[in-house]
């Protein structure tokens, strides 16, 4: 099941989208969108309570201050991964320091968050004059950070290495619908049960007598 977040001016740039298995019980969170942070946010739950899982895109052009970064956080509760491309750099998280970065560990500071990452650069520039860089990490709140392990993705083909983030945490599941069937039926055996079980040569006459009978 997807969820989307575009950029507010709704072209084709930007946006964040997050995609669950339907069986996990959640609901959609607050959709965040600026023209300087995007953000899509699903709250599930599970032994501790609600926690917020959201995916982040954050424009490199913005000059972001810490209490842009500080009004996104207040919005995700108070427990939350919020992992993407902030395009923010520091040294707190194993790139080089920016006024951005700056502006965002300070808001981290400020609010008792953590961070994860794979410590490893995550965004391979084609200018050849420019070096590679980690911008991709992860943001938490009120999660064990030695609970959760991040690594590099090197599957998809990007300009950007995607990260795999594993929390060890055990979510709760949506009850099942009921079915008359399972996926796969095997309708020739239903249909001699149904040929050899079924009696269709009753008269319905004798059927509702056989039903008065049994009331009295």
């Amino acid at each position: 099941m997807p969820y989307i977040t575009p950029h507010p001016d709704k072209k084709a740039h930007g946006g964040t989208a997050v995609i669950i298995r339907q069986n996990l019980k959640h609901h959609l969170g607050t959709s965040y969108s600026t023209e300087h942070i995007q953000a899509t946010s699903i709250v599930l739950e599970d032994y501790m309570g609600e926690i917020t899982v959201t995916a982040v895109y954050s424009p490199p052009k913005h000059n972001i201050k810490t209490l842009d970064y500080e009004h996104f956080f207040n919005t995700l509760g108070h427990r939350f991964i919020a992992g993407g491309d902030y395009n923010a750099k520091n040294t707190y998280w194993a790139s080089r320091t920016t006024t951005k970065g700056r502006e965002l560990h300070i808001a981290m500071r400020n609010n008792n968050l953590q961070h994860i990452s794979s410590c490893q650069p995550t965004d391979w520039p084609s200018d050849m004059t420019k070096q590679p860089d980690l911008l991709d990490f992860c943001i938490t709140k009120g999660i064990a950070t030695q609970k959760v392990s991040v690594e590099s993705c090197l599957e998809l083909t990007s300009d950007h290495t995607p990260i795999l983030v594993t929390m060890h945490t055990y979510f709760l599941q949506q009850p099942k619908k009921p079915s008359l069937s399972n996926k796969n039926p095997d309708w020739e055996v239903f249909r001699e049960l149904i040929e050899t079980q079924i009696n269709l040569k009753i008269p319905l006459k004798w059927t509702l007598n056989w039903k008065t009978r049994s009331t009295n």
